[in-house]
């Protein structure tokens, strides 16, 4: 979720960035009035996309909260992330199931390095 934080930052840094030269560039512009015109529309849309990348970078990073959210709720709640049914194994076949469960060594995946990280 920090990422995506940091990637509504950097784009708005970005674009204000873009748009405080193009208004310098203007602010300063000596050619005909066609070309002003030329820049004010770039300038507009240049506006126009950093409108767009804020709205989507937003959407973004609440969609993540709300997937983060909804992980913690899980874990809070017991309900098991993964279940292991034996049920209608012969007893012996239940127990090597179990004794296999207990050798084998869980690698973390992405999505476990983000619960442990995120304490979700």
């Amino acid at each position: 979720m920090k990422a995506a934080f940091d990637s509504v930052g950097e784009s708005v840094k970005a674009s204000a960035e873009a748009a405080s030269s193009m208004f310098s560039a203007l602010a300063g512009f000596e050619g005909t009035g066609s070309k002003r015109w030329f820049l004010e529309d770039l300038l507009e849309e240049q506006i126009e996309l950093e409108k767009i990348a804020v709205e989507a970078q937003a959407e973004l990073s609440k969609a993540q909260a709300e997937y983060v959210r909804a992980r913690a709720e899980r874990m809070e709640s017991g309900e098991a992330l993964i279940t292991v049914d034996g049920a209608g194994l012969q007893p012996h076949l239940e127990m090597i199931m179990w004794e296999l469960f207990g050798a084998i060594r869980i690698r973390a995946t992405q999505e476990g390095l983000d619960q442990l990280l995120l304490g979700a």
